[in-house]
């Protein structure tokens, strides 16, 4: 082969963890997807269909999705993972159990979301869960839990419990409302959106660093934050970010 083949080598393992690596990776990855680009990110030539077409094509409607600015792709630990490594360890009955399977990354989320937020719950509460739990799976692909398993994540509760075949159309909508919008720190960082069940009927503690789950069910049904004012609620000023949080586009 002419190139080392970082896309296979790296997420096993056999990197080196520097950052001109992680630039080679990026660019690599791009160019499966279609897109040549450079080290800064910037595209040079694309022979893919676009951002909004491939999203529509997976069924997601289009008044939902949010678009990256054209010509400039997201870099460093802001690229929206395609796959995630996890480790079934859940349920002997799992046919995978006790193995670490690569799964897709959208198909991933789909299928923890209901397994962690009730999906009867109002919209803006399942939104402040899909947010937390994509970004909490999108930092483990870059910051990998389990490596001596190969493995980003586990199917438990030590990490996001992951059910194959679980999807909820309630979840899933909006997992799709909140598609396109990422969680970084005031440092610029992805971090790790840790959450807890908190108290049926209580907010839950502000700047603490983890979501409360029922809190986010207090907010919506009081009806006075939006998913991203919860966020900001329970990540601001806290132990995962020094001030305050921001969204980013991919």
């Amino acid at each position: 082969m002419s190139d080392a083949p970082l896309e296979i080598l790296i997420p096993a393992g056999y990197g080196f963890g520097s950052e001109d690596e992680k630039e080679a990776l990026k660019i690599v990855k791009a160019r499966i997807n279609g897109d040549i680009v450079n080290k800064e990110g910037k595209l040079i030539e694309s022979n893919k269909a676009s951002y909004r077409s491939i999203q529509i094509e997976k069924g997601i409607n289009s008044a939902d999705i949010q678009e990256a600015p054209m010509g400039v792709l997201s870099t460093g630990d802001h690229v929206r993972p395609d796959y995630i490594r996890v480790y079934h360890d859940r349920s002997s009955s799992d046919p995978n159990y006790h193995k670490t399977i690569s799964t897709d990354f959208y198909y991933y989320v789909k299928n923890v979301l209901p397994n962690e937020w009730y999906s009867t719950w109002p919209s803006e509460s399942l939104k402040a869960g899909a947010m937390a739990v994509k970004m909490y799976g999108w930092y483990h692909v870059y910051h990998p839990k389990w490596p001596s398993l190969n493995a980003d994540v586990k199917d438990t509760t030590a990490d996001q419990v992951f059910i194959d075949n679980t999807e909820v159309s309630s979840t899933t909508t909006a997992i799709n409302n909140v598609g396109g919008v990422g969680l970084e720190n005031s440092s610029g960082a992805v971090f790790e959106t840790q959450y807890l069940a908190g108290t049926q009927g209580q907010p839950g503690t502000q700047s603490s660093g983890k979501m409360s789950q029922w809190g986010t069910k207090y907010w919506a049904d009081q009806g006075t934050k939006t998913y991203i004012q919860m966020c900001h609620y329970y990540y601001d000023n806290s132990d995962k970010s020094s001030g305050v949080i921001a969204t980013f586009s991919y």
